[in-house]
């Protein structure tokens, strides 16, 4: 949905997505059926995760942050 919203081209909207650039999920490396199954579990436990990715590139994210870990 976002990536959709993000290729549309509108007057009252800055920019957009070019047709050629690959979709938004290939562009960050996550795979579509993983990401949904985690949407689907973090909405039926109510959580609300700051991040999405592999455990490394989390663990890097949390250095920057200089937080012990991400949720």
């Amino acid at each position: 949905m976002v990536d959709w919203a993000g290729r549309s081209v509108r007057d009252n909207k800055r920019g957009s997505i070019p047709e050629a650039a690959p979709p938004i999920l290939d562009r960050l490396d996550l795979d579509a059926y993983v990401y949904i199954e985690h949407i689907n579990a973090s909405t039926e436990k109510q959580i609300h995760p700051r991040a999405l990715g592999s455990i490394d590139k989390l663990k890097d994210l949390a250095e920057k942050w200089k937080q012990k870990f991400i949720r």
